[in-house]
């Protein structure tokens, strides 16, 4: 019982801050059902017998999760958006392409971070500039460096 007390305030509180949430005073409607489940996160009922609608707000299937690789490539795609577009379609035929040799390059990122500091990183990213100084490429070692940090080795997000 104390775990819905405690459930329904932090509800009720989400009330107040998402305008637009129905209160139901009938309980005529799919509420009813739910209402005899001991903890429903979907409707409350308050002590006055008025039922709180939050099934707009409830998943009722959760989003698939990504594999980290998946979610990398998606990423990766995303952050292209932000390019030219010749450049965008560079991007996305590498990740599309060489997609382990994307990650395995975030990876090494981080590997570089981890064993040789932000100097060494530095070093490396210079090193890759000299070699491969077009505009696709400086965009691939930027979006490959963010998401390196992002998803590969976040303790490094606020040095």
């Amino acid at each position: 019982m104390k775990g819905t007390v405690i459930r329904s305030v932090a509800i009720l509180s989400l009330v107040v801050l998402l305008p637009g949430v129905a209160i139901a005073q009938s309980l005529s409607s799919p509420a009813q059902n739910f209402l005899e489940e001991p903890d429903s996160p979907c409707y409350v009922r308050q002590s006055d017998g008025t039922v709180i609608d939050l099934s707009s707000w409830c998943v009722k299937n959760p989003p698939a999760v990504l594999s980290p690789s998946a979610s990398f490539v998606s990423n990766f795609r995303s952050l292209a958006k932000n390019y030219p577009p010749n450049i965008r379609q560079e991007l996305n035929q590498y990740s599309e392409k060489h997609r382990d040799s994307a990650i395995a390059s975030a990876k090494t990122t981080c590997r570089v971070l981890r064993y040789g500091g932000s100097q060494a990183e530095l070093t490396r990213s210079r090193a890759l500039a000299a070699y491969h100084s077009s505009p696709s490429e400086v965009a691939k070692q930027q979006i490959t460096y963010a998401l390196a940090i992002n998803q590969y080795c976040p303790e490094f997000a606020n040095r």
